[in-house]
C-alpha cells in the first residue's frame, strides 16, 4: 500500500497536518459502510474506440450503437458512471487534465 506523501523541512508537521484535513474533508461526504480508511481518490478511465466501416451505412451504425451499449452496461455493472462526451467536451476535459 503506498504510504501518502509527507512534506520534510521546518514546517512539515503544520504542511502535513493542512494535507491530512483537506484529504479527511473531502472524503467525509462518501459512503463507508465496511468502516474502511477513508482517503480521496480521483481515479478516472477513458475509453476511445473506433471501428472502421466498410461503408458508413445504418448496419455500422447499429454495430456501434451495441457496443457502445455493451461498454456502458459493464461500466454500470462494476458501478462505474460513464458519460459521453462530444467534440466540445472531449476538448474540455482535454483542458482540465492539461491544468
Amino acid at each position: 500500500m503506498p504510504r501518502p506523501a509527507r512534506r520534510p523541512g521546518l514546517s512539515a508537521r503544520r504542511f502535513n497536518a493542512v494535507t491530512r484535513a483537506f484529504y479527511e474533508h473531502g472524503a467525509l461526504g462518501l459512503p463507508n459502510r465496511k468502516g474502511y480508511p477513508l482517503s480521496l481518490r480521483n481515479y478516472q478511465l477513458f475509453i476511445s474506440y473506433a471501428e472502421a466501416p466498410r461503408c458508413p451505412d445504418e448496419e455500422a451504425f447499429r454495430s456501434l450503437s451495441q457496443t457502445l451499449s455493451i461498454v456502458r452496461h459493464s461500466l454500470s455493472a462494476a458501478c462505474l458512471a460513464s458519460m459521453l462526451v462530444d467534440d466540445a467536451g472531449l476538448l474540455a476535459l482535454m483542458r482540465e487534465l492539461v491544468n
